[in-house]
């Protein structure tokens, strides 16, 4: 796999780890094809305005419609090219974004496999009392061989009747308190979330790749796990805390949430 070869790239290597802080695009079109084995990401939101705490997060981009489902269809074709078997796509139809979602689902329609609700039983309030809380969000599952066919290849779900809408955390309205490392970075991925995806899809020894790894939720999930991961996030911020995140987690071991106090050797009040 050709991990560098991409201008002003930084690499940090963590075991069988790869954190790269680079545009996600630059490096999946120096892969070969089916170089990861399964692909795990949530894009960013950075269409129209997101507030946090008063700040505009996405305050620095100026995309408009076309160039944010431009923006996201380039990476997801990408993501399918260089993964040999799933891309797991999780986002949310909010009021930015929602005509991009549902065009991408009717322009990927034959390239979706299935789409998992993952399903909040205590939803974040909605700030206008004329909206309905959202209580779920979308993970799409793309495949580029079979998308056809419903059967995962290889895999046995009937033990448990495993389904395709998941409960599980936020089970309440303090989901982006306590899920959050620091101001621009809050309602990371739960880490069941990644966890449950690659314990079901994936093998030992696999490659797991996050596109917009963010804090590294997933490459965390994927350690715990016994497999290797490649990360690629443009922010040299959140690139150093996935690295530190990855670096404190031990196979098999659950990790906590971690604040940025944590990373910085206070102590954990979570």
């Amino acid at each position: 796999m050709n991990i560098g070869n991409v201008k002003n790239a930084l690499k940090s290597d963590v075991m069988n780890f790869t954190v790269l802080t680079v545009d996600c695009l630059e490096w999946m079109k120096l892969q070969s094809n089916d170089s990861v084995d399964l692909c795990i990401t949530s894009p960013p939101y950075n269409l129209g305005k997101s507030i946090h705490r008063g700040k505009d997060l996405y305050s620095g981009f100026q995309d408009q419609q076309d160039d944010y489902y431009k923006f996201i269809t380039e990476r997801i074709d990408e993501m399918m090219r260089i993964t040999k078997k799933w891309v797991f796509f999780n986002i949310q139809p909010v009021s930015n974004n929602k005509l991009d979602v549902f065009r991408l689902i009717g322009d990927y329609r034959n390239k979706i496999k299935e789409i998992i609700i993952w399903h909040k039983k205590w939803p974040q309030p909605a700030i206008n009392t004329s909206v309905l809380s959202s209580a779920f969000e979308f993970i799409i599952v793309f495949d580029k061989k079979n998308p056809d066919k419903r059967t995962f290849e290889g895999l046995d779900f009937t033990k448990k009747g495993f389904t395709n809408c998941w409960l599980g955390e936020p089970n309440n309205a303090l989901y982006k308190d306590s899920y959050t490392i620091d101001d621009d970075l809050f309602a990371i991925f739960p880490l069941w979330l990644p966890k449950m995806i690659i314990q079901k899809f994936s093998q030992s020894g696999d490659i797991i790749y996050d596109p917009f790894l963010g804090s590294g939720t997933t490459l965390v999930a994927a350690k715990m796990l016994g497999r290797n991961g490649i990360g690629t996030e443009i922010n040299e911020k959140y690139a150093s805390i996935a690295t530190e995140r990855i670096q404190k987690t031990s196979e098999g071991k659950a990790l906590k949430q971690m604040t940025l106090g944590d990373l910085n050797g206070q102590k954990n009040t979570g």
